[in-house]
């Protein structure tokens, strides 16, 4: 008579698949602080992105409209970048006043822009930014804007050069998030150039 005698994993086989198996979870596990990490940093530099976008077409659309005035718009641009200490100016809890909280919509807020963002007043280039969902923030962070002259070019031959009556550039760096001290913030720069149609 055969006997068929069935053959199972020892103790030792078991507890070397299970070792196995941790190493591999643990591996996987890892890699999910990173990937929520650059998902926050991709997120936050589209709202950049974004706010520079909405910043600048109100600057081009106020200095620009019929009723504009050119100089009065583009006196209230600081001629050079404010030094933030490294609490912020902002700090985490600046608000906007009686601004409706509806989705998808920014909000900036400083001493040289209206909550409403219907026109801007004398100030020092400092706005906050706040991005909301559903009543919920979704982004905060502060922007610095300040301009330059536009370098001269090389145009056919000759170099040409723009007053301030014809155009500036305007710069702008956004950093976020705002709780934290500014120094450990991230970053973003942008440039645009801003030209007097009237």
């Amino acid at each position: 008579m055969i006997l068929n005698r069935k053959k199972y994993f020892s103790l030792v086989e078991i507890a070397i698949a299970i070792g196995i198996l941790a190493i591999g979870v643990t591996a996987i596990m890892s890699l999910f602080p990173v990937g929520l990490s650059r998902s926050r940093g991709a997120i936050g530099k589209n709202y950049c992105a974004d706010a520079a976008d909405s910043l600048f077409a109100y600057i081009s659309r106020a200095a620009n409209a019929s009723t504009g005035d050119w100089a009065g718009i583009v006196s209230l641009l600081p001629r050079e970048k404010v030094d933030i200490p490294d609490t912020g100016r902002l700090g985490s809890d600046f608000s906007f006043g009686d601004t409706a909280n509806s989705e998808g919509d920014i909000y900036y807020d400083a001493d040289d822009i209206n909550t409403s963002g219907e026109t801007v007043t004398a100030g020092d280039g400092v706005y906050g930014i706040k991005v909301l969902t559903d009543h919920v923030v979704d982004f905060t962070g502060e922007a610095l804007l300040w301009q330059t002259d536009i370098p001269p070019a090389q145009v056919t031959g000759e170099e040409v050069s723009l007053s301030s009556d014809e155009a500036v550039g305007i710069n702008l760096e956004i950093s976020w998030p705002v709780e934290k001290p500014y120094s450990e913030r991230k970053k973003n720069y942008y440039y645009f150039e801003l030209r007097n149609s009237n």
